[in-house]
Protein backbone atom coordinates (compact mmCIF):
# COMPACT_ATOMS: atom_id res chain seq x y z
CA UNK A 1 0.00 0.00 0.00
CA UNK A 2 3.03 2.67 0.93
CA UNK A 3 4.30 1.69 -2.33
CA UNK A 4 1.80 3.38 -4.32
CA UNK A 5 2.39 7.00 -2.95
CA UNK A 6 3.49 9.71 -5.34
CA UNK A 7 7.19 8.45 -5.86
CA UNK A 8 7.97 12.45 -7.51
CA UNK A 9 12.01 13.09 -7.98
CA UNK A 10 12.92 11.78 -4.38
CA UNK A 11 15.54 8.96 -4.18
CA UNK A 12 13.66 8.66 -0.74
CA UNK A 13 10.29 8.78 -0.69
CA UNK A 14 9.63 7.86 2.83
CA UNK A 15 11.21 10.34 5.50
CA UNK A 16 12.10 7.06 7.79
CA UNK A 17 14.14 5.02 4.86
CA UNK A 18 15.82 9.02 3.89
CA UNK A 19 16.34 9.08 8.09
CA UNK A 20 17.11 5.37 8.33
CA UNK A 21 15.09 5.51 11.78
CA UNK A 22 12.24 3.41 12.69
CA UNK A 23 8.93 4.56 11.00
CA UNK A 24 7.01 3.71 13.84
CA UNK A 25 9.35 5.77 16.29
CA UNK A 26 8.88 8.76 13.71
CA UNK A 27 5.25 8.51 13.83
CA UNK A 28 4.91 8.60 17.66
CA UNK A 29 7.34 11.69 17.49
CA UNK A 30 5.11 13.15 14.69
CA UNK A 31 2.01 12.77 16.44
CA UNK A 32 3.33 13.88 20.01
CA UNK A 33 4.23 17.07 17.86
CA UNK A 34 1.17 17.84 16.64
CA UNK A 35 -1.01 16.96 19.48
CA UNK A 36 1.33 19.58 21.42
CA UNK A 37 1.22 22.03 18.49
CA UNK A 38 -2.85 21.58 18.36
CA UNK A 39 -2.79 22.61 22.33
CA UNK A 40 -0.29 25.46 22.01
CA UNK A 41 -2.51 27.00 19.14
CA UNK A 42 -5.38 26.29 21.22
CA UNK A 43 -4.12 28.26 24.29
CA UNK A 44 -2.99 31.53 21.75
CA UNK A 45 -5.74 31.43 19.75
CA UNK A 46 -8.82 29.61 20.58
CA UNK A 47 -11.14 28.42 17.88
CA UNK A 48 -14.02 30.07 19.05
CA UNK A 49 -12.59 33.50 18.46
CA UNK A 50 -12.08 32.79 14.79
CA UNK A 51 -15.60 32.41 13.15
CA UNK A 52 -17.68 35.31 12.45
CA UNK A 53 -20.09 36.71 14.59
CA UNK A 54 -23.05 35.02 13.41
CA UNK A 55 -21.50 31.92 14.34
CA UNK A 56 -20.14 32.90 17.93
CA UNK A 57 -24.01 33.95 18.93
CA UNK A 58 -25.06 30.16 17.94
CA UNK A 59 -22.20 28.25 19.60
CA UNK A 60 -23.94 30.06 22.97
CA UNK A 61 -26.56 27.88 22.43
CA UNK A 62 -26.84 24.42 24.65
CA UNK A 63 -27.13 22.87 21.30
CA UNK A 64 -23.21 23.55 20.78
CA UNK A 65 -22.14 23.38 24.59
CA UNK A 66 -19.76 19.85 23.86
CA UNK A 67 -20.61 17.62 26.69
CA UNK A 68 -23.74 18.58 27.53
CA UNK A 69 -27.02 16.43 27.14
CA UNK A 70 -28.48 19.25 24.54
CA UNK A 71 -25.47 18.80 22.60
CA UNK A 72 -26.10 18.37 19.18
CA UNK A 73 -23.47 17.55 15.97
CA UNK A 74 -25.85 18.36 13.55
CA UNK A 75 -27.67 21.19 14.87
CA UNK A 76 -24.24 22.80 16.09
CA UNK A 77 -23.11 24.92 13.38
CA UNK A 78 -19.35 24.86 14.19
CA UNK A 79 -17.54 21.87 15.57
CA UNK A 80 -14.12 22.09 17.57
CA UNK A 81 -11.23 21.48 15.13
CA UNK A 82 -10.15 19.09 17.56
CA UNK A 83 -13.19 16.68 16.86
CA UNK A 84 -13.26 17.66 12.98
CA UNK A 85 -9.75 16.90 12.87
CA UNK A 86 -9.93 13.01 14.38
CA UNK A 87 -13.41 12.34 12.23
CA UNK A 88 -11.80 13.34 9.37
CA UNK A 89 -8.90 11.39 10.69
CA UNK A 90 -10.91 8.54 11.47
CA UNK A 91 -11.89 7.94 7.61
CA UNK A 92 -8.47 6.88 6.88
CA UNK A 93 -9.62 3.26 8.27
CA UNK A 94 -12.56 2.37 5.96
CA UNK A 95 -10.29 3.54 2.92
CA UNK A 96 -7.51 1.32 3.99
CA UNK A 97 -9.90 -1.54 4.81
CA UNK A 98 -12.47 -1.84 2.08
CA UNK A 99 -10.58 0.46 -0.77
CA UNK A 100 -7.28 -0.51 0.22
CA UNK A 101 -6.17 3.22 -0.20
CA UNK A 102 -5.84 6.29 2.29
CA UNK A 103 -7.75 9.40 1.35
CA UNK A 104 -7.10 12.09 -1.49
CA UNK A 105 -9.96 13.73 -3.44
CA UNK A 106 -7.67 15.68 -6.39
CA UNK A 107 -7.74 12.63 -8.72
CA UNK A 108 -11.61 12.80 -8.57
CA UNK A 109 -11.34 15.81 -10.99
CA UNK A 110 -8.59 14.46 -13.12
CA UNK A 111 -11.29 11.25 -13.83
CA UNK A 112 -13.91 13.25 -14.26
CA UNK A 113 -11.87 15.25 -17.15
CA UNK A 114 -10.54 12.25 -18.47
CA UNK A 115 -13.83 10.98 -18.84
CA UNK A 116 -15.27 13.85 -20.75
CA UNK A 117 -11.91 14.21 -22.80
CA UNK A 118 -12.23 10.37 -23.61
CA UNK A 119 -15.64 10.55 -25.60
CA UNK A 120 -13.52 13.56 -27.70
CA UNK A 121 -11.37 11.83 -28.91
CA UNK A 122 -8.65 13.58 -26.95
CA UNK A 123 -7.19 10.83 -25.58
CA UNK A 124 -3.91 9.95 -24.52
CA UNK A 125 -2.03 7.20 -22.34
CA UNK A 126 -2.74 9.65 -19.21
CA UNK A 127 -6.32 10.53 -20.04
CA UNK A 128 -6.48 6.53 -20.63
CA UNK A 129 -5.55 5.63 -17.45
CA UNK A 130 -7.63 7.92 -15.57
CA UNK A 131 -10.74 7.08 -17.44
CA UNK A 132 -9.92 3.24 -16.91
CA UNK A 133 -12.52 1.84 -13.89
CA UNK A 134 -10.27 1.81 -10.96
CA UNK A 135 -11.84 1.07 -7.41
CA UNK A 136 -8.22 2.52 -6.02
CA UNK A 137 -8.75 6.39 -7.57
CA UNK A 138 -12.53 5.97 -8.30
CA UNK A 139 -13.51 5.58 -4.66
CA UNK A 140 -12.75 9.50 -4.28
CA UNK A 141 -15.79 10.44 -6.82
CA UNK A 142 -18.18 9.26 -4.52
CA UNK A 143 -16.23 10.87 -1.61
CA UNK A 144 -15.67 14.02 -3.30
CA UNK A 145 -19.31 14.05 -4.25
CA UNK A 146 -20.78 13.62 -0.98
CA UNK A 147 -18.28 15.65 0.75
CA UNK A 148 -19.69 18.59 -1.89
CA UNK A 149 -23.24 17.77 -1.21
CA UNK A 150 -23.21 18.13 2.58
CA UNK A 151 -20.89 21.24 2.43
CA UNK A 152 -24.02 22.93 0.00
CA UNK A 153 -26.48 21.55 2.45
CA UNK A 154 -24.98 22.44 5.62
CA UNK A 155 -24.00 25.91 4.28
CA UNK A 156 -27.68 26.28 3.24
CA UNK A 157 -28.68 25.99 6.43
CA UNK A 158 -26.75 28.35 8.46
CA UNK A 159 -27.26 30.93 5.16
CA UNK A 160 -23.34 30.41 4.02
CA UNK A 161 -24.48 30.53 -0.09
CA UNK A 162 -23.66 34.01 -0.50
CA UNK A 163 -20.56 34.87 -2.91
CA UNK A 164 -17.67 35.68 -0.56
CA UNK A 165 -16.95 39.07 -0.53
CA UNK A 166 -14.80 40.74 -3.02
CA UNK A 167 -14.83 37.70 -5.44
CA UNK A 168 -17.25 37.58 -8.45
CA UNK A 169 -18.46 34.46 -10.07
CA UNK A 170 -15.47 34.20 -12.63
CA UNK A 171 -12.69 34.85 -10.41
CA UNK A 172 -14.03 32.04 -8.08
CA UNK A 173 -13.96 30.03 -11.03
CA UNK A 174 -10.50 30.56 -11.87
CA UNK A 175 -9.26 30.63 -8.41
CA UNK A 176 -11.04 26.95 -8.28
CA UNK A 177 -9.13 25.73 -11.52
CA UNK A 178 -5.73 27.32 -10.03
CA UNK A 179 -6.53 25.23 -7.15
CA UNK A 180 -7.19 21.77 -8.70
CA UNK A 181 -4.53 22.28 -11.24
CA UNK A 182 -2.24 23.28 -8.27
CA UNK A 183 -2.74 20.04 -6.74
CA UNK A 184 -2.79 17.66 -9.61
CA UNK A 185 0.90 19.48 -10.61
CA UNK A 186 1.76 18.81 -6.52
CA UNK A 187 0.49 14.88 -7.28
CA UNK A 188 -1.78 15.60 -4.67
CA UNK A 189 -3.96 18.05 -2.27
CA UNK A 190 -4.56 18.90 0.99
CA UNK A 191 -6.30 15.10 1.91
CA UNK A 192 -3.77 13.25 -0.29
CA UNK A 193 -0.53 15.26 0.63
CA UNK A 194 -1.63 16.86 4.44
CA UNK A 195 -3.97 13.33 5.45
CA UNK A 196 -1.93 11.17 4.01
CA UNK A 197 0.89 11.53 3.10
CA UNK A 198 2.60 13.81 6.22
CA UNK A 199 1.00 10.74 7.99
CA UNK A 200 2.98 8.10 6.23
CA UNK A 201 5.90 10.32 6.20
CA UNK A 202 6.50 11.06 2.69
CA UNK A 203 9.08 13.62 2.32
CA UNK A 204 6.85 14.88 -0.74
CA UNK A 205 4.18 15.76 1.13
CA UNK A 206 6.18 17.17 3.90
CA UNK A 207 7.70 19.88 1.20
CA UNK A 208 4.16 20.25 -0.12
CA UNK A 209 1.80 20.87 2.73
CA UNK A 210 4.17 24.13 4.38
CA UNK A 211 4.05 25.50 0.06
CA UNK A 212 0.09 25.12 0.16
CA UNK A 213 0.11 27.11 3.50
CA UNK A 214 2.99 29.41 3.08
Amino acid sequence: LLNRGPMGPCSQVYADEAMRKSSTMLTFILGMVCLGGCALLETLVPWKTELPNRLSEALSEPMCEFGSPEFSFFECPAWPPSIAGMLLGALQLPGVVFVGNVLGSATAFQILSSLCLAPLGLSSKYVRIFATPNPLAWFQLPYVGVASVIAHLLAGKSGDLKGAIGVDEMQAFLGGFVLIFGSRLAGGCTSGHGLSGCAMLMTQSWIAVPSMFA
